[in-house]
């Protein structure tokens, strides 16, 4: 089968893989954990083995690939768990508003690029943003489903 989105296939070749293609992305992204898939835009083409990832970048329709060394990653949502590897807040925000159909505000720039790593698996969007503030200096606001996320005084250098 192929799985088409904006101007990349994906052509699956037996095998398990996941394709993040969210409208106000600017790339779309494909990780094969096992067998072999071809990407293919109008312009290139890659293949795939396991470990490989595909970005494929909508402004410049261009492709490129590399490995990782954990597919688990790109795997995070179908076994409910949230995977961050040096991800800096701003994505984790765009991650959190996606799984749990809120909207993040993150109200000090200066926290917008700050990293975290970590697992957070199997939480409540509650849990997730206590477990996150436990490590970045910030503070946050939960009014229904708008979520201020602030940065806080006492807590580690920016």
């Amino acid at each position: 089968f192929i799985v088409k989105c904006n101007g990349v296939d994906v052509e699956a070749l037996g095998t398990k893989f996941n394709v993040k293609a969210y409208p106000s992305d600017s790339t779309i992204t494909t990780t094969l954990a096992e067998g072999k898939v071809k990407v293919s835009s109008e312009a290139e083409s890659v293949f795939l083995l396991p470990n490989d990832v595909a970005s494929y970048n909508i402004k410049n329709r261009r492709i490129v690939s590399s490995t990782v060394g954990d597919v688990s990653v790109a795997d995070f949502w179908r076994k409910g768990s949230l995977v961050f590897d040096s991800e800096p807040l701003s994505s984790i925000a765009s991650t959190i508003e996606r799984m749990y159909g809120v909207t993040i505000n993150i109200k000090d720039p200066k926290i917008r690029n700050i990293k975290f790593s970590g697992t957070i698996k199997n939480s409540s969007l509650s849990n997730v943003l206590y477990v996150i503030s436990l490590t970045y200096p910030i503070t946050y606001h939960i009014d229904e489903d708008v979520i201020n996320i602030y940065s806080s005084a006492g807590k580690a250098q920016i």
